[in-house]
C-alpha cells in the first residue's frame, strides 16, 4: 500500500506511528519554499517511522543533497547515491546538466532486503537485436530486462528536479521489500496533469555559499615545484606552494576501503578518514588560483561529505557520475563513482569546454 502524504508532510508523518513503515520516500524538490530546518524535520520523523531494516528515499539535486546526506548517515546507514539522467538544465557555468539524484538509507545494521529492478532492453530499431552485445551468450539475457545500478540513464528523460517522474517512482517502489510505503509530498510526483515546473537552480541556498576570505596572489614561486612529479608525502608537498598559484587541482584519494598501501593506513574510522581529506582540501583551495578549478573523485558516500564541505568554502558546478559498472553485487549493481568540479569564482574561471570534444558514453553530470 502506498501512502501519499500532501505539502504538510511533516504533520502527515506525525500521524504515523513509530516502527510502523517499510520505506519512506521524500521528494525534496517538491518542498517549497525550501527550509533546511523544516526538511530536517521531516527527516527525524521519517526515521521514526521507519521499521528496522526499513528503506529511506531522499530526491533532490546534487547542489544541496549532500547537505542532507550528512545529516542522515549520523542516524541511518547510507546505501546508494542513485544518479537518475533527467532533462538537461543549464547553470551559469561548468557543464550542462542532466543530474537529479535519490539518496537511499537503511535504518539499522541488520539486513539490508531490496527488491531487483530490471529496466527494458534497448533495442536496435533495424536488425531489432538488444543493442547489447551478448558476445555469443544471448541466452544469459532476462526478457524482463537488465538488471538496475546506481546510475539510472533508460529512464524517459523528464524532470526529476523539482519531481519525481512516475516512471522513476515506479522503479523506487519496486525495490522495497513489504507493503507500507509512505510518500511525500505528493504534489512533487509528476503525471502528466501535474507540473511543478521550478527553476532547479533556486536551489543554491544562501546559507550554503561558500565563505570567500582567500588570501592574496603570492609572488614568491619557488623554484623545482613546476613541470615535475613528486613522490613525497602530500601534505608536506603541497604546504610548499604559495597562495593561489595554481590553475587546476585534482585529487582521486584512497577510497578508504582497507587496501594494502605500504605507507598509508587504509582503514580510518569516518571521522579520521574526513579530516584528512578535509585536511589537503584546504591546502588545495589556498592553492588554487582565483579563477581556478578544483576535481575531486570519490565513491558517493564520501564524495556526498566533500560536497557538503566544499559547498562553504567553493562554487559548486558539477557533480559528474562516472558510471563504471563493477561485478555484480547485491541487488543494485554499483557503477558509480562521484566527480565533483568546483571553483573559486562564480563566474570568472577557466573552462575550455569547447575543447573537451565527444564522450563516447555521455556522463550523468549535476
Amino acid at each position: 500500500m502506498v501512502e501519499y502524504i500532501t505539502r504538510k508532510i511533516i504533520q502527515g508523518l506525525r500521524q504515523s506511528l513509530n516502527d510502523s513503515a517499510d520505506a519512506v520516500i521524500i521528494i525534496t524538490g517538491a518542498i517549497t519554499p525550501f527550509d533546511f530546518d523544516e526538511i530536517q524535520q521531516c527527516l527525524d520523523e521519517s526515521v521514526r517511522v521507519l521499521k528496522n531494516g526499513g528503506l529511506l528515499f531522499v530526491q533532490g539535486y546534487p547542489t544541496y543533497l549532500p547537505e542532507l546526506g550528512v545529516y542522515l548517515d549520523q542516524r541511518l546507514t547510507f546505501k546508494y547515491w542513485i544518479a537518475i539522467k533527467s532533462l538537461e538544465q543549464r547553470n551559469t557555468g561548468g557543464l550542462p546538466s542532466v543530474h537529479a539524484a535519490v539518496i537511499l538509507f537503511t535504518k539499522g545494521n541488520g539486513n539490508f532486503q531490496i527488491n531487483r529492478v530490471r529496466f527494458p532492453h534497448d533495442y536496435c530499431s533495424h536488425c531489432r537485436k538488444t543493442l547489447r552485445d551478448w558476445g555469443g551468450k544471448t541466452h544469459l539475457m532476462d526478457p524482463e530486462g537488465f538488471a538496475a545500478s546506481d546510475v539510472w540513464t533508460s529512464l524517459p528523460l523528464e524532470d526529476n528536479y523539482a519531481q519525481l517522474s512516475e516512471p522513476a517512482l515506479s522503479a523506487i517502489v519496486k525495490m522495497v521489500v513489504g507493503n507500507k510505503i509512505i510518500v511525500g509530498p505528493s504534489e512533487g510526483v509528476k503525471t502528466s496533469q501535474t507540473s511543478i515546473g521550478e527553476p532547479t537552480y533556486q536551489y543554491y541556498l544562501p546559507h550554503f555559499g561558500p565563505k570567500t576570505n582567500y588570501p592574496k596572489e603570492s609572488q614568491i614561486l619557488e623554484d623545482g615545484l613546476w613541470n615535475v612529479v613528486h613522490h613525497g608525502d602530500a601534505m608536506e608537498i603541497l604546504k610548499r606552494y604559495p597562495d593561489n598559484s595554481v590553475d587546476l587541482v585534482f585529487a582521486d584519494p584512497p577510497y578508504n576501503l582497507s587496501k594494502g598501501y605500504s605507507v598509508y593506513n587504509d582503514t580510518q574510522s569516518r571521522d579520521e578518514y574526513l579530516a584528512w581529506c578535509n585536511s589537503w582540501l584546504e591546502e588545495y583551495i589556498r592553492i588554487l588560483k582565483p579563477t581556478g578549478s578544483l576535481y575531486l573523485l570519490n565513491l558517493p558516500h564520501w564524495t556526498m561529505y566533500h560536497a557538503a564541505y566544499l559547498n562553504k568554502r567553493l562554487y559548486f558546478k558539477n557533480w559528474i557520475v562516472w558510471d563504471a559498472l563493477s561485478e555484480p553485487r547485491g541487488k543494485i549493481m554499483p557503477a558509480h563513482y562521484g566527480l565533483l568540479f568546483y571553483t573559486k569564482h562564480p563566474t570568472n574561471f577557466i573552462f575550455n569546454q569547447e575543447k573537451l570534444g565527444m564522450v563516447h558514453k555521455a556522463p550523468v553530470r549535476g
